[in-house]
């Protein structure tokens, strides 16, 4: 091989490298939001969780403890479902090359409060945490 026959190898090796790492990251970072998805579908669809959105027990933090996963999670999981019960519609809508929907950035756009415009200021201290009355949102304490 030449000099310019074993860059243009590399290159091109090193090309197909890339691609396989974006094809899989791309697959895995699906995988882990479809399965959000159906967690919290297989929750809002139980007949418990129509006994506990009455305030009739803690669902969330029993599977919590049943399951190792953390209640935050599960929480985001059944708004997830709530917000976008068609699966395929969601990723037309938000993925439309099939590019870039992750687990993150659905959790980060589920988090943003609604025509809130609270502000903390230093000054306030609570006990354990604080809730903002107008988005639910809440504050660890300093």
């Amino acid at each position: 091989m030449t000099e310019i026959t074993i860059f243009e190898a590399l290159n091109d090796l090193s090309d197909k490298i890339k691609t396989i790492l974006s094809e899989k990251s791309f697959s895995a970072s699906m995988e882990v939001v479809e399965s959000k998805h159906l967690i919290g579908e297989e929750i809002v669809k139980s007949p418990l969780y129509d006994k506990w959105k009455k305030g009739n027990g803690d669902l969330i933090k029993e599977l919590s403890v049943n399951t190792g996963h953390s209640e935050s999670d599960l929480y985001y999981c059944v708004q997830f479902y709530n917000k976008y019960p068609d699966f395929p519609l969601l990723v037309e809508t938000f993925a439309p090359e099939n590019k870039g929907l992750s687990w993150n950035k659905i959790r980060a756009s589920l988090s943003e409060p609604k025509d809130c415009d609270h502000v903390w200021s230093e000054e306030e201290k609570v006990i354990k945490y604080e809730t903002c009355q107008k988005c639910g949102k809440k504050r660890n304490i300093k």
